[in-house]
């Protein structure tokens, strides 16, 4: 009797390793052999080329700046306050001879549905209507959790969760583009605030498949552009993580800035 169970405890066990495997495996798959992010930028400019004006954004007399999303829009980590956002105003007003305003309405550990929630609202949409520019961030925390789905991965609930957000973020931009068609959007990318952990090369692939798969949203709308992040900090990412390990610091916010600014400012 022990025998029989010693070879079915043998087998779940096999099995277990083996489902495992395979998710692994699904994640590597797709993260090198999916849509390439560049490629897909490229098809973004290459599609809005006819539709943007040659005038450029910082030659307008009055630039207003809408931030969207959760707390990497809202500049948490760093003490200023400012986060990326800050810094690509304040290179905005350096490079432009007009007012340049800003609204952050971004909410820390907002996620994607709660944002499309956030587009129905009067306030809101006044503000998006309004907008010459719209920078955001979304989808991190339906990723992420606070660090908990990638540190204890489980890939039937990331699949789950990525379909989610990816109907949700198709509807945050048709919102978007409805309530406003000239303005340029700029959706940043995630992170991989866990590279330097011993499982990097897992999380590094959930979080590039999850950002082609952003990106692949972006490059559906016009004037929408994907930003990646995923190679600005590496490989000492701590050196441009807050205290929490989690968000950036004022250094990691600036470099997030400095990608930005020649896409803004082209």
């Amino acid at each position: 009797m022990k025998g029989k169970w010693r070879k079915v405890f043998i087998s779940m066990t096999v099995a277990v390793c083996v489902i495992g495997l395979a998710g692994l495996g699904w994640f590597l798959w797709s993260d090198y052999q999916g849509i390439s992010i560049n490629a897909l930028m490229n098809r973004t400019a290459e599609k809005d080329t006819a539709k943007v004006t040659k005038t450029s954004v910082v030659e307008k007399e009055n630039l207003r700046v809408l931030a969207l999303g959760d707390s990497l829009t809202r500049g948490t980590g760093d003490p200023s306050g400012k986060g990326y956002v800050g810094y690509l105003v304040d290179r905005l007003k350096e490079n432009s001879h007009h007012e340049v305003s800003l609204s952050n309405i971004a909410v820390n550990g907002e996620k994607s549905d709660q944002l499309l929630l956030r587009l129905k609202e009067k306030k809101v949409r006044k503000q998006v209507e309004s907008a010459d520019i719209i920078v955001m961030t979304i989808g991190g925390n339906d990723l992420l959790n606070g660090g908990q789905s990638l540190t204890n991965l489980n890939f039937t609930e990331i699949q789950t969760d990525k379909a989610k957000y990816v109907k949700n973020l198709t509807e945050i931009l048709s919102e978007l583009r409805s309530i406003n068609e000239d303005a340029n959007i700029f959706y940043v990318g995630l992170y991989n605030p866990f590279s330097e952990m011993d499982y990097e090369l897992l999380t590094s692939s959930v979080i590039r498949n999850w950002n082609a798969a952003s990106a692949e949203v972006c490059a559906d709308f016009p004037k929408t552009t994907f930003v990646p992040t995923l190679d600005l900090f590496p490989p000492q990412v701590n050196d441009y993580l807050a205290a929490d390990k989690f968000h950036p610091n004022a250094e990691g916010y600036q470099l997030m800035a400095e990608r930005l600014v020649p896409l803004v400012m082209q």
